[in-house]
């Protein structure tokens, strides 16, 4: 079903999601056409206080109001997947089909509530269309998942040590287990997810955490990127490996995720597609089903970038899904109920 209705419109969103959300919809068509050039977003809001258990899956125990965009929790313990392929779905596939049954690292994990962000940009053509979408509530790791991290799910024979021949890699280099883990391959970051209950975000969900609803070029805002942003290499911050998660506050998101833009490029759940943006669902885009050139997703700058244009939020990248580079991490991310 594909239904085109203008400038304040929407497309290509599925029928029974579209009559679940047609009062909001609706809502902000009438509230964006009253308004000339006015950035069509619906907040939708999170969970009432009562549906916050603490259960995995949910903001967690020590959550004093979940419903806030931004808040931020510790994660709770591992829970695996059940069948062993370190997956997360039980399904034995070996593919991260679903978010598991929490978020179990203990890694602190910001919430991100449903409803509508702007994806996309026109300053490449796989970034295009730009279009609004719609995207049910999650959680995302607040941090890039440290080595410090990693080595416990390696500890726990659920993940295998990377390599740590290349000076560049972090596994096994005293002084930096507060670094982001990286040399690790796609499916490497989907069973260390898995094994902590989670999985690995999709793009959209990646990107509406690095830029929230408005659709801001970089995470922190339309600013040009600097030093003080993102760990990266453009011109007079020549970064020659990656530093501590978090170590540049100021690049936050709008939901105040961190390392969004620059210190690693992240693995996300997606098949690489360059034409995924303009046929693929607008709520709830779970990515294609392969990829045409056989490339995962990736997202974010990283401390070898030398380009401001690869440290924007909408831009996207891939890779080979055995490769481990450098300059390549992770984070998980877990939808809510």
């Amino acid at each position: 079903m594909r239904r085109e209705i203008g400038r304040c419109g929407a497309s290509r969103y599925d029928a029974a999601v579209t009559r679940k959300l047609l009062p909001v919809l609706l809502a902000g068509l009438v509230a964006a056409c009253l308004e000339d050039n006015a950035a069509y977003t619906v907040g939708l809001g999170g969970p009432t206080t009562d549906e916050v258990t603490g259960e995995p899956g949910t903001s967690g125990a020590n959550a004093t109001d979940a419903t806030e965009p931004g808040t931020q929790t510790t994660s709770s313990g591992p829970t695996g997947d059940g069948d062993g392929d370190g997956d997360g779905d039980g399904d034995g596939d070996g593919d991260s089909d679903t978010g598991g049954t929490g978020s179990g690292d203990g890694l602190l994990v910001t919430y991100v509530p449903e409803g509508m962000f702007i994806r996309g940009s026109s300053d490449a053509s796989d970034e295009m269309p730009v279009e609004s979408v719609w995207l049910g509530g999650f959680e995302i790791h607040t941090l890039e998942v440290t080595v410090s991290a990693y080595a416990v799910c390696v500890d726990a024979g659920k993940c295998q040590a990377p390599s740590g021949a290349d000076a560049l890699c972090n596994w096994g280099k005293p002084g930096r287990e507060e670094h982001p883990i990286n040399c690790v391959a796609w499916q490497g970051a989907a069973s260390y997810c898995a094994w902590a209950g989670m999985r690995l975000p999709t793009e959209a969900e990646w990107e509406k955490a690095a830029r929230g609803e408005s659709g801001a070029e970089f995470p922190w805002g339309n600013a040009a990127p600097s030093c003080e942003h993102a760990v990266s290499s453009i011109a007079g911050c020549g970064a020659d490996m990656s530093e501590p998660v978090g170590s540049r506050p100021s690049g936050q998101s709008p939901y105040g995720v961190l390392d969004m833009s620059g210190n690693v490029k992240e693995w996300v759940r997606d098949w690489y597609d360059a034409d995924y943006y303009a046929s693929g669902p607008l709520v709830d885009p779970p990515g294609p089903d392969a990829s045409p050139i056989e490339r995962r997703s990736l997202r974010g700058g990283s401390f070898v970038s030398t380009s401001p244009s690869l440290l924007r939020a909408a831009s996207r990248g891939n890779g080979a899904p055995a490769d481990a580079p450098s300059d390549v991490g992770f984070r998980c991310a877990n939808p809510l109920p």
